[in-house]
């Protein structure tokens, strides 16, 4: 906010950048130190959300590459119990609610953060059989 309040308008490039890091971030911490991130997991997955929401506000749409960063926090904030998979299934829902068709890559992330959230209970086989269908119905095969 801090960006606006200059009289700075962000454009997608920035919004990129910003979830790039934060996904980096998310990742990162959890691969080095699983104690630290699951300290700030939950701060990750708000903070793309955020992200996501200013950028729906300055009339830009999250895009396939937008949506992918998106997921790929969620992936690094399941590994460390701090994300669930409705958090992957929300990004999922804004994507298609926008017009973006998954691709494979997509719906790995997906299924990356279902079974990272599945190995700590935080998810169930309907997530699993839901997303089967999603990936049918987007006609993407594994």
């Amino acid at each position: 906010r801090a960006m606006t309040t200059a009289g700075f308008t962000p454009d997608r490039c920035t919004f990129i950048r910003l979830l790039t890091i934060t996904a980096n971030t998310a990742n990162a911490d959890s691969a080095t130190d699983p104690p630290a991130a699951g300290a700030r997991g939950d701060a990750h997955v708000e903070h793309t959300r955020w992200l996501r929401a200013w950028m729906r506000e300055a009339g830009i749409p999250v895009d396939l590459p937008a949506g992918k960063l998106a997921l790929r926090t969620v992936v690094g904030a399941a590994r460390v119990g701090r994300a669930a998979y409705a958090d992957a299934d929300e990004v999922l829902d804004e994507m298609v609610g926008g017009g973006v068709v998954p691709d494979l890559e997509v719906f790995s992330l997906a299924m990356r953060a279902l079974i990272s959230a599945g190995a700590r209970g935080a998810c169930s086989i309907a997530d699993g059989e839901r997303l089967l269908e999603r990936m049918e119905a987007a006609g993407v095969r594994p």
